[in-house]
This record gives C-alpha cells, structure tokens and sequence, in this order.
C-alpha cells in the first residue's frame, strides 16, 4: 500500500509543484492587482514604463499585475533646512545663515513632477538646495555689513521675494515660506565693526567740540567788533562838537544845575568851585557871577 501511494505521488509530483506554482502566482498577481494610495500623497500611474497623465488620489486602486507600477508622492508640507551658508557683505566679508524653506508639492503636478525629477529627495538635494542658496546670497551682497545688521527684517523679505520669483520656473511646487533662521559674522568682523563704531562716535564729538569753539570764536568776534565801533563813534562825537573842552562844558552845566537844585532846597553853598583833576587845569567857577548873568 506504501508502495502504490509513493508511486502515485512521483507520477504526480509535477502536476503538484504546478499547482502551488500556480496558486503562488496567483496570490502574487491578486497583491499586485491593486494599489493603495495613503492619505497626503498622490499617485503616479506607469504602465509598461510610461507614465499615465493622470494622478491618482488618495485610496483604493485597482492595477494590472506585473504591468502596471504605481509611485507615491507626498503633497504634505515639506521643509528645506539649509545650515552654514556662507554668504559675503559688499565688502568681502564672511556672512553665515541658516535658512529654511517650506513648500509643497502640488498634486495636479505631480505626474510632471515625477518625470522631472523621480523623487521630493532627488529635488531638494539637486535642485531646491542650489536656488536657495544662490539667491540669499545674491540678496547679502548688496549691502554692506552695516546695513546687512540694521536691515535685518527687510533682508528676510527680500530672500523670500528672491526665492519665490526664482520658483516661478518650477511649477510642480507651490511655496510657502522662506524663515532666516541665523544670521551670523566671523568674529574678527565683529571686533572691526565695534572698532569703527567706536571711531565714530570719536569723531562726532570731535566735530561738536569743534563746532562750540566756533561758535565762541564768532561771538568773541561780535564782541570786540562791537567794541571797536563804540569806541569809533566816542572818537568822532570828541572830535565833531569841541572835543575835550565840550564835553567839560557839558558836566559843568550839569553840575551847576544840582546846585541850583540844592539851593532851593535852603543850603548855604560855596560861591567859588573849583574843578580839574589829573594834569588837566583846574576851572574856576563863580556862582554868584553866574547868577548876575541871568
């Protein structure tokens, strides 16, 4: 009985292997019947080698085994870390930043997308990585290092700009953001920059210093200018009504009229005066003839 059944089974031993044959292909083939797309992702349809022009969305797809591949594409946010960047100001100095940039990839796209450039990784790496770079550091070497500092916000904003309109050339993505994370200097650049500071700030006092002696010296000119024409006009008022001689006229007239004063106040006061002083000659002065010539 042993023998028929071993005998049985090498005559069959072929239709056997066969049959799971079969039944393996045909678990193989009913796997690779259908494709299932996740959520935040797309799909890219090949058959035979050539992509389809259609997309597919998210869920269940039903595909030829063994003829039709599908490739899945995430359309989920994406971010572009790009660190140490070495940039230059407009004088050659070293700039470093970190700067990221967040996109995403646009399913209507994604078919053009995957000929292009196959993979999200392949295109940051070969494609996404050189823009950014190229463009932020095109945005720093328009400025000095001073500049680069104090314009730090518009510096961000006109990355960003630069970055979009560069993007404009590829429509698979849509942008959304470009952050300068860092924005940083070697330190023997930031030792120079305090030093001129520094320079500056000593030469604007010294400018305000010099401007205050100027001011003195003008005013010590309007001074002694002022002088000098008092001292004009006392000369010729000495030398146009009598000179010296006028004016002793004038301050006896003068006194003679706070004697008059005095004696109408009751006073018993001295018929002669005599007045002079110095090397000038004394003058004699009679009341009582004055008062008989009026």
């Amino acid at each position: 009985m042993a023998n028929i059944i071993l005998k049985s089974l090498r005559q069959n031993t072929g239709w056997i292997v066969l049959g799971w044959a079969i039944l393996f292909a045909g678990a193989i083939g009913l796997l690779n019947s259908f494709a299932i797309v996740k959520p935040g992702n797309v799909g890219v349809k090949i058959v035979l080698g050539k992509t389809n022009p259609n997309y597919l969305p998210e869920g269940f797809h039903v595909k030829l085994p063994f003829i039709t591949e599908v490739a899945t594409l995430s359309i989920q946010q994406q971010s572009l870390v790009l660190e140490d960047l070495d940039g230059s100001s407009s004088e050659g100095n070293n700039i470093f930043l970190d700067t990221q940039l967040t996109y995403s990839l646009k399913p209507t796209e994604a078919v053009d997308f995957y000929i292009n450039y196959k993979t999200i990784g392949n295109f940051q790496a070969n494609f996404l990585s050189n823009i950014v770079q190229t463009e932020a550091k095109g945005v720093l070497v328009r400025r000095n290092l001073q500049k680069t500092i104090a314009e730090r916000e518009r510096i961000d904003n006109e990355i960003e700009e630069a970055v979009f309109s560069a993007l404009e050339g590829y429509p698979q993505i849509a942008p959304k953001r470009v952050q300068v994370q860092d924005l940083d200097f070697a330190q023997g650049v930031i030792d120079a920059l305090e030093q001129k500071e520094i320079a500056q700030q000593k030469a604007q006092e010294a400018i305000y210093k010099l401007e205050e002696a100027k001011k003195v010296a003008e005013a010590t000119v309007a001074k002694a200018e002022g002088q000098a024409q008092a001292q004009k006009l006392l000369a010729q008022a000495l030398q146009g009504d009598g000179g010296e001689l006028s004016l002793k006229r004038q301050e006896l007239e003068n006194q003679y009229e706070m004697i008059k004063a005095w004696e109408k106040g009751g006073s018993q006061m001295p018929t002669i005066l005599n007045m002079g002083s110095g090397e000038s000659l004394p003058l004699v002065l009679d009341i009582n003839q004055l008062n008989r010539d009026q």
